[in-house]
């Protein structure tokens, strides 16, 4: 979900599905390399499987039609997209290189792969396998990115820098 396809692995998440035949791929978001990524798709004949679907308003829709979020990411200090999907109680294959990948893979809420296609596989592989423990533990691990328990934590914060102030 979203743009930066190269940064965030589409390509090789669409390279990764020619180990996947019992799979199909969403990509939703707008990239200037739209038309490579669609291309690619079509190269390796894979468009039955592949749904490159562009910019969307409502990226829940293709959320709740999903069962595992992937962002083998070069980089991405803390993608909203993986908060909504974890939101969705979707298990989370992400790369170490994802901002909150530890926090992730600690709380057995997704698993931690590479930018290699094969490993991507193997790893979509062995969500799917123990997809009942991480979506679950998916779903808690959101709570902890409420808003309000955020805007707690933030105001408990103030208050102890003033105090110490005064």
């Amino acid at each position: 979900i979203g743009s930066g396809f190269d940064r965030k692995g589409a390509f090789l998440l669409v390279e990764a599905m020619l180990g996947l035949p019992h799979f199909q791929l969403l990509i939703v978001g707008h990239d200037k390399k739209l038309d490579a990524l669609k291309k690619l798709s079509s190269k390796l004949n894979l468009t039955d499987r592949v749904f490159i679907v562009g910019p969307q308003k409502d990226v829940h829709t293709y959320l709740s039609a999903s069962d595992i979020f992937c962002l083998p990411s070069l980089y991405d200090s803390l993608p909203n997209a993986l908060l909504e999907a974890l939101c969705c109680g979707l298990p989370a294959v992400i790369t170490k290189d994802v901002g909150i990948s530890e926090t992730v893979s600690d709380a057995q809420a997704g698993l931690i792969t590479t930018r290699n296609p094969e490993h991507i596989q193997q790893t979509i592989i062995a969500a799917w396998d123990n997809y009942d423990r991480l979506s679950n533990n998916a779903l808690a691990l959101s709570k902890e990115f409420d808003i309000n328990l955020a805007t707690q934590k933030w105001i408990a914060l103030y208050e102890k820098i003033i105090q110490k102030k005064n």
